[in-house]
C-alpha cells in the first residue's frame, strides 16, 4: 500500500469529482429503487474488501457470511447476536496481533 498510495488517492478525488459532477448535473436520488441499487452496491463492495482483507481467508468468509446473515434475518433475532459479532471481532483482533508478536 505504502507503493501505491498515490494511485488510491488520485482514484479517490476523480471517484469523488465525478460523483459530485453526477449530483450536481442530474440532482439527488428520488427513486428509492435507486437508492436501493445504490446501497447494495455499496455493501457488496464492502463485504468483498472484508474478504480480501486477510490472509486468514476461512475466517474473513465465517465472518462475510454472518454479516449477511445478520443482514437478512429480521431485527428482532439480530439484536442478542450482535454483542456476539463483537466478542469475535475482539477475538479476532487479539488472535492476529498475538501472532504479529510470535513471528517478530
Amino acid at each position: 500500500m505504502q507503493e501505491y498510495w498515490l494511485y488510491v488517492v488520485v482514484y479517490i478525488v476523480v471517484a469523488a469529482i465525478i460523483s459530485f459532477a453526477m449530483l450536481y448535473r442530474v440532482g439527488p436520488i428520488s427513486n428509492p429503487r435507486t437508492f436501493d441499487l445504490i446501497e447494495w452496491s455499496v455493501q457488496s463492495i464492502a463485504l468483498v474488501m472484508v474478504y480480501f482483507s486477510t490472509q486468514m481467508w476461512e475466517f474473513s468468509a465465517c465472518i462475510c457470511v454472518l454479516v449477511v446473515l445478520l443482514q437478512v434475518l429480521p431485527r428482532r433475532y439480530t439484536t442478542r447476536h450482535t454483542v456476539i459479532c463483537r466478542l469475535v471481532v475482539q477475538i479476532n483482533r487479539e488472535w492476529a496481533l498475538a501472532s504479529q508478536v510470535v513471528d517478530l
